[in-house]
């Protein structure tokens, strides 16, 4: 009687992950949405948000950010991932690329992982279907301080397949990935408060480009100024090859 339970419930299980697998086949993969090859460009606008003035107050420069993909290698886990070299250069385009860092985008079976400047994102998860949600800092340390932010951060899919619009150009199919949108406590933001915090991100992904749009921003209001460590980062894609 036991072994025919044990069966039994070994049977479900296979039932289970079989409908799950037949399921996913009917969404769209995340590599449909972030495809990867050597000598792929992307161009995109560059606005980032800095403190100021004592950090009373926060302003917006402007750049061009380049992205190319250069090369692959094959990390310590043995997974083939590819190297993709960032430049700035001011908006009027009259100075030469300047070479700002190294991201590393692995694609797995099921995920798209990408490393930007130490830190560790899953920024893409099968499958592609609207409120389908996963951890996307799961391998942050956010018991630092300084991570804290980014801790148990609920990705979720929104508006798959409709299309977006960035700097005048349509993008027929997308995906938004919606990270983060906190206010604690609730905005609007008040200076009168002594203490507020904002984190809010989202990414747009256009099947057969890659990240079309961009917008993140944190910061933490003590006092009477915004902390150290406060930024934020938009990205408009202008053009792509």
């Amino acid at each position: 009687m036991k072994k025919n339970i044990v069966l039994f419930g070994f049977l479900i299980l296979i039932i289970a992950s079989c409908k799950k697998e037949s399921e996913n086949l009917l969404y769209p993969k995340a590599n449909e949405y972030y495809p990867l090859q050597i000598g792929k460009m992307f161009i995109y606008r560059c606005d980032s948000t800095v403190p100021c003035c004592f950090n009373a107050s926060l302003i917006t420069k402007s750049y061009q950010a380049m992205d190319t993909v250069e090369s692959t290698f094959t990390d310590n886990s043995g997974r083939l991932s590819y190297r993709i070299y960032r430049y700035l250069r001011d908006t009027a385009e009259t100075q030469p690329w300047r070479f700002a860092y190294t991201i590393v985008a692995t694609p797995t079976i099921d995920q798209i992982e990408y490393q930007e400047e130490n830190f560790r994102f899953i920024k893409l998860h099968n499958p592609v279907k609207n409120d389908f949600s996963w951890n996307g800092n799961s391998y942050i340390n956010t018991s630092i301080s300084e991570n804290l932010y980014l801790d148990n951060w609920n990705y979720s899919y929104q508006k798959v397949n409709e299309s977006y619009a960035t700097k005048g150009i349509k993008y027929d199919s997308t995906a938004t990935v919606l990270q983060i949108d906190d206010f604690s406590p609730e905005g609007p933001f008040d200076p009168n408060l002594s203490y507020q915090q904002r984190n809010y991100s989202v990414e747009v992904y256009a099947k057969g480009i890659g990240l079309v749009y961009k917008d993140f921003l944190h910061w933490v209001w003590q006092g009477n100024s915004y902390e150290d460590g406060a930024y934020g980062v938009r990205l408009s894609l202008l053009r792509h090859n």
